[in-house]
């Protein structure tokens, strides 16, 4: 297994980014991972849920974080993107697959969000090394159709950025952190 951060971590504001399934075979988990408990960890953690507070969306459709929840959402495979929204306002979390909400969540309105911890956050994927999978921040690295922005009119998304959320970039993080 590999798993991949963003590079920036945030404890606050509402933060959207996709990723992309490129080459599916076997294991892709998107989510989010604790930077605390990511860096007192030995190598070989992933947010399979070895730790408590990593919470991600499994290929086969479940929520998996220190345990499985069955049937959670849909199963997702190569090019199907997968949308994150993490709320650390109200300490949430959604996913979406093809810009459908899973857990029949709307991170806009913040019903159905998975609750998370008041931490410190990546965004995290983690694969097989077989498997290839990308993130998209806002500056997509891959072809996108629709070219959808934050309310900030930053970012490159496929689909709609939920109200109130914004792409993870150092535009949007001088504004939210200061």
């Amino acid at each position: 297994f590999e798993t991949m951060l963003s590079t920036i971590a945030v404890d606050s504001g509402k933060w959207y980014a996709e990723g992309k399934v490129d080459n599916h075979s076997s294991v892709t988990l998107f989510g989010i991972i604790d930077n605390d408990q990511w860096t007192n960890q030995a190598s070989g953690y992933h947010i399979t849920g070895d730790m408590t507070n990593s919470f991600s969306y499994a290929n086969d459709g479940r929520l998996v974080n220190a345990g499985d929840t069955e049937g959670w959402g849909s199963t997702y495979t190569t090019n199907d993107i997968i949308g994150i929204g993490m709320d650390l306002t109200n300490n949430k979390l959604y996913f979406s697959k093809n810009g459908t909400w899973q857990n029949s969540a709307n991170p806009s309105t913040g019903t159905n969000g998975v609750t998370i911890a008041d931490k410190l956050f990546h965004f995290a994927i983690t694969n097989r090394t077989s498997d290839f999978t990308s993130f998209n921040f806002g500056n997509a690295p891959y072809t996108i159709s629709s070219g959808n922005t934050d309310e900030n009119g930053y970012g490159n998304f496929e689909y709609a950025v939920p109200s109130g959320f914004l792409s993870l970039c150092t535009a949007n993080i001088s504004e939210v952190l200061g």
